[in-house]
């Protein structure tokens, strides 16, 4: 593990003993690994408020987790309803069985940004369904070790916010995976010392190949998935672990952003106008 630059957990809500006792194991990995030199990112998984899981104390557990997370990427439905189950119940009734990401504001987005930051989160970067993704950074004094051990530069990454709009594909064969799609590319190009600006483009415009590429059927037949996934361990410098169908996605997309679209992908994102949303980015800190 040492050897890795990055390590990359998914989905603490689909294994039971990482919610547990407010999350204490979950807390004692993430520590672990951070203090042994390698940056950390996190995903989370949506909860059924009925289950087990859903009965977890979730905003602890996050209390717990955030302060060893230099990556933390959640979509806003899941963090919402961890640190705000008021709200979450608002956007649902408010949606009336549409996507939620279609009535969430920019304001409400904003706050869950400033809260994950508050509780010891370096990075933010919440996935908005179709309306595309927000981040927020640390101010440079959070932020500028993490720069220095990924080789990025703290003038590209301090103290920013905003908001970058979805890519729109002209064809979906499948939506399987296009969330692990996204991350494995956002985490390719921070690899790859790119700046948030072009880790942020590049990850939305990752998030519709594969649905373009690969259907569902094909996901299935995952013989040559897992023969890449076997070697998992230090490769490309990024240590994986996620419940096994999520891990042979982020594999997949990881191997096919680093060795074989990455560089298409980033010419395609130059290629890009600046968002017109409402949701300009911002530098909060000089």
């Amino acid at each position: 593990m040492c050897r890795a630059d990055l390590f990359h957990f998914g989905y603490p809500p689909l294994m039971k003993q990482f919610y547990q006792n407010d999350g204490r194991e979950l807390e004692t990995l993430l520590r672990t690994v951070k203090e042994a030199g390698v940056a950390v990112s996190l995903d989370l998984a949506s909860v059924d408020a009925t289950s087990e899981a859903g009965q977890a104390n979730w905003q602890r557990i996050l209390e717990r987790a955030l302060p060893w997370v230099d990556f933390f990427v959640p979509s806003a439905e899941e963090l919402c309803f961890m640190l705000d189950p008021l709200r979450y119940e608002d956007w649902v009734r408010r949606a009336a069985g549409r996507d939620v990401a279609e009535i969430l504001t920019p304001e409400e987005v904003t706050s869950l940004g400033e809260r994950c930051l508050q509780l010891g989160a370096r990075v933010v970067l919440i996935k908005c369904g179709s309306r595309g993704m927000y981040y927020r950074t640390a101010a440079a004094p959070d932020i500028t070790p993490l720069c220095e051990k990924l080789s990025l530069a703290p003038s590209d990454w301090a103290g920013i916010f905003g908001f970058e709009k979805s890519f729109k594909p002209d064809a979906v064969r499948s939506g399987t995976g296009a969330g692990d799609t996204s991350i494995a590319a956002f985490l390719t190009a921070v690899l790859n010392g790119e700046s948030l600006h072009s880790t942020v483009a590049l990850s939305l415009l990752a998030r519709p190949l594969m649905g373009l590429f690969v259907s569902d059927e094909a996901l299935i037949q995952t013989g040559v998935v897992i023969s890449i996934a076997s070697g998992i361990a230090g490769y490309n410098g990024v240590l994986v672990a996620q419940p096994l169908s999520d891990l042979l996605t982020t594999v997949l997309a990881v191997v096919l952003y680093r060795r074989c679209l990455f560089p298409e992908l980033k010419a395609a994102s130059n290629k890009q106008e600046t968002s017109k949303s409402p949701w300009h980015p911002v530098r909060l800190h000089q």
